[in-house]
């Protein structure tokens, strides 16, 4: 037999067991990881005690909320975050000069006048669990200094808070902070005095909150330990950039982030239906005519236009007209931008943005949550429509080892048989995308895809955690 038929005919008891020992493998790579920096004196203290230890981080710009504490949820652990605003003592020559006449209407987004400051505490314990959630093992490799972990760990749960913030209060100039920015971290315990950073000068303001319904909707959302949509995100990024100049490249962020949207509120529709909608039905909706190289749902979507998708999620839902001629107004304006090099003025482009970021929130978002899901990881859905066949228990074992528990994911597209490439694995951070040449007649058998698609999770395992962090954090320190 062929090395080739041998290894396409293991049986999937095989991954089951190929899958375990790389789990054997990644815990035994961890277990040496722990041992070496069980040695630093500074480790020993850290992970001697559960003692509790206050995080004080000073952001490089002044929030307009209200002074508080603020109950939240970080990756499942429970916390309180207070919020403060610090006013300068003096003028920082550096930062230039400030006019008599402030114009910020109520905002500092500079830090110019006063700054935040976001204070928590946390035991050892939870310190240690939120590094594996944001981080897995990727600062234990880079051997990660404990100040420098712990500085790390601080920023992400900031970056969290600022995300629900900016989320809920729609503050665009708002952004996530790094290791790059004006930011300032202290963290105290017993054995520990930690100070991280300065922060520049400036005079005073009195501090200002936000209105009380949007103050309420950002203490929920933080309390409920839920992100952020991620299209909103968006939107307030390409707000952002077209602020600073940056409109043309803006726009294009904005119609990316209602494509997104649009194809997660057609993926719910079809496959959290009773049937799920077969890719005949699927193609209709969004007018997809192709029949070659389309396979999944997936490939549906990736396969249909942006007038379209707009067109059938309008019907399907009864928006008005004039709500969406605004929408098409903005995908014109991107068209003539991309295709007609046109320069979009800046102010055009916030409005247009604001306008598709009102249509996400009002109309595609409520909409996409109000619908069914299907109860499996997408790329079981993917090889169900593909193949016709229940997944094999290895692949859901797969899945669930080298996918779920890792906070990774995977999509699977079709190759396209006029331009085909093979089988191929893009790595995305922490997605990966599958592509599979179903024209290819071994493929045709479902256990042989199966084969294949565990066979790159598991080597997508072995890459990706410890690589893409799933905390917003900037520059990561290197190796010592």
């Amino acid at each position: 037999m062929p090395l080739a038929e041998a290894a396409y005919s293991l049986s999937p008891d095989f991954v089951v067991l190929g899958v375990a020992i790389i789990s054997i493998i990644r815990g035994f790579r961890l277990l040496v990881l722990s041992m070496a920096r069980s040695v630093q004196e500074a480790v020993v203290t850290w992970r001697g005690n559960n003692e509790m230890g206050t995080f004080s981080v000073d952001l490089p710009f002044a929030l307009t909320l209200q002074e508080s504490n603020f109950p939240a949820v970080v990756q499942g652990e429970s916390l309180v975050i207070q919020h403060r605003i610090v006013e300068h003592e003096y003028i920082d020559q550096r930062l230039g000069e400030v006019p008599r006449k402030i114009g910020f209407r109520d905002e500092d987004p500079a830090g110019l006048l006063r700054y935040s400051r976001l204070s928590f505490q946390l035991d050892s314990a939870t310190i240690q669990r939120l590094e594996h959630a944001f981080f897995s093992d990727l600062l234990q490799q880079r051997g990660t200094t404990p100040t420098m972990l712990r500085a790390q760990v601080a920023v992400a749960i900031c970056n969290h808070f600022l995300d629900i913030y900016r989320a809920t209060s729609f503050k665009s100039w708002v952004s996530p902070i790094g290791t790059g920015t004006l930011t300032r971290v202290r963290y105290t315990d017993s054995h520990n005095h930690e100070d991280l950073g300065l922060y520049g000068g400036g005079t005073t303001l009195a501090p200002v909150g936000l209105t009380m319904p949007v103050h309420q909707t950002f203490m929920q959302t933080l309390a409920k330990g839920e992100e952020p949509p991620r299209y909103r995100l968006e939107i307030l990024d390409a707000l952002r950039a077209g602020q600073r100049g940056i409109a043309n490249g803006a726009l294009i962020t904005a119609i990316g982030a209602l494509e997104t949207a649009l194809d997660a509120y057609f993926a719910a529709r079809w496959r959290g239906a009773t049937p799920v909608a077969s890719i005949a039905s699927a193609s209709a909706d969004v007018s997809v005519t192709r029949k070659s190289g389309v396979n999944t749902l997936d490939d549906v979507l990736r396969a249909g236009n942006l007038g379209p998708k707009l067109d059938s999620f309008c019907i399907f839902e009864s928006v008005a007209a004039g709500e969406k001629a605004g929408v098409m107004r903005c995908i014109d304006a991107r068209n003539d931008a991309v295709h007609g090099g046109i320069a979009v003025p800046a102010p055009l482009a916030r409005t247009l943005i604001a306008t598709i970021g009102d249509f996400l929130d009002h109309q595609v978002g409520p909409r996409t949550v109000a619908l069914p899901k299907s109860p499996r990881a997408r790329i079981l859905d993917a090889y169900i429509e593909a193949t016709g066949a229940v997944p094999p228990q290895a692949l859901q074992i797969a899945v669930q080892r080298c996918l779920i528990t890792q906070h990774l994911d995977a999509i699977m597209f079709s190759d396209h048989p006029k331009s085909p490439v093979g089988t191929m694995a893009n790595y995305y951070g922490r997605t990966m995308v599958a592509i599979i040449p179903f024209q290819d007649h071994a493929f045709k058998n479902p256990d042989h895809v199966a084969l294949i698609l565990a066979r790159m999770m598991a080597m997508f395992s072995i890459r990706a955690v410890g690589i893409a962090p799933r905390a917003r954090v900037g520059r990561l320190p290197g190796p010592l």
